[in-house]
């Protein structure tokens, strides 16, 4: 039997929150200035992993992960980790097709790349590499590992959100409304601040300081990409609130 993910999340909403409701669907106009912004913030903000408020956030977005990868367990989902070589998806598509048919989700683990330069866990310290509750397969997740399962299941699976800069943003404008908004900061920069130097960083740019578009001189495809570094700054509140500005209920 096929699980439908938005009908997993809308319940888990409404059993966390109650009277709370999932917003319907958005529109999304990508405002490129502010995505500049967020990945020179993100490039220049300090990782201060010691930081009080920073730590007080991340134990909520931890909890509140776990009660997330719990509601997809009880629905019938499978979490495992992939142990094979590449990625175990080539496309949003593809990871839609197979989750879906499957009821199983693979996830790349933190351990074989966790940012720039391929962190592992150990070799850094973030909250989002200490070891979880769970040992799947005999590996032990990261609480950044049972992120990865529901960020793509809530994120990308639920309205079948595609692996781009506009894809991505709406992955975590859906998966943000699933959080409590006093872990939002750090949510959110784990997600957006991270897609931002993913397609906007300073990287990327041309001598103008723009993206160039596909196909032009310097322009670098997202495969080529580095992936962002990590960091354990929260989004300062203005971005917060610069980021959800750019979402326009549909009626």
């Amino acid at each position: 039997m096929r699980v439908d993910a938005m009908s997993v999340a809308r319940s888990y909403v409404e059993f966390r929150a109650p009277g709370h409701r999932l917003p319907t669907l958005v529109e999304l106009e990508l405002d490129e200035d502010l995505c500049l912004t967020i990945a020179d913030w993100y490039e220049s903000a300090p990782d201060r992993p010691d930081d009080p408020e920073s730590r007080r956030q991340y134990e909520i977005l931890k909890s509140e992960t776990r009660e997330q990868f719990e509601a997809m367990r009880r629905a019938g989902i499978a979490v495992r980790p992939w142990l094979e070589a590449g990625q175990p998806y080539k496309s949003s598509a593809h990871l839609w097709r197979e989750v879906v048919n499957s009821g199983t989700l693979y996830v790349y683990l933190t351990s074989r790349g966790h940012g720039e330069g391929g962190s592992t866990p150990g070799s850094m310290a973030h909250p989002m590499v200490e070891p979880s509750d769970y040992t799947i397969d005999g590996v032990r997740f990261a609480h950044n590992d049972v992120f990865r399962a529901v960020h793509d299941y809530f994120g990308h699976i639920a309205r079948g959100n595609p692996f781009t800069a506009h894809g991505e943003h709406l992955a975590a404008w859906d998966h943000s409304h699933m959080y409590p908004a006093d872990c939002h900061p750090v949510l959110l920069s784990e997600t957006v601040s991270q897609i931002c130097w993913f397609y906007y960083g300073a990287h990327l740019r041309d001598s103008r300081g723009r993206i160039p578009p596909p196909g032009s001189e310097g322009y670098i495809p997202p495969r080529d990409r580095p992936y962002s570094p990590q960091k354990t700054t929260p989004l300062p509140q203005e971005l917060v609130a610069g980021f959800f500005s750019l979402f326009k209920q549909v009626n």
